[in-house]
């Protein structure tokens, strides 16, 4: 992105609480499972090749 500010409109309700509720259950899903974390939309993951990514909703193994 090299400092670009990219302006987006917010989700409309019907995606925000379908989101909540796909991250709602890969929490319950995680927390019972406890091999991992759960992060929502607002966390960016680097990529190999330099750019950044922040999915809607992201389980991730720990190490």
């Amino acid at each position: 992105m090299d400092g670009e500010i990219l302006v987006m409109s917010p989700a409309g309700n019907g995606t925000g609480r379908r989101n909540a509720a796909i991250i709602s259950a890969l929490d319950t899903w995680a927390q019972r499972d406890g091999r991992g974390y759960v992060f929502d939309s607002s966390t960016g993951f680097s990529r190999p090749d330099g750019s950044m990514r922040s999915p809607d909703a992201a389980w991730i193994e720990s190490s």
